[in-house]
């Protein structure tokens, strides 16, 4: 199985990422510029199977 990587806010899909080193990169630089969290998740090959990886940093 071939796994992405996806930044969400609010539940909505924003970018896929093949590594989760780049969906983190991209999550952390989301979250500074916005001030807004966003989550990390492991996409599935049935996109309607996900697992959320819990992310929690402190911007501040």
């Amino acid at each position: 199985m071939n796994r992405r990587y996806g930044t969400y806010y609010q539940g909505i899909l924003m970018e896929e990422y093949d590594t989760p080193a780049e969906a983190y990169k991209a999550l952390i630089e989301r979250t500074e510029s916005t001030g807004v969290f966003h989550e990390l998740k492991v996409i599935e090959e049935d996109k309607n199977a996900q697992s959320t990886v819990q992310i929690y940093t402190n911007f501040g």
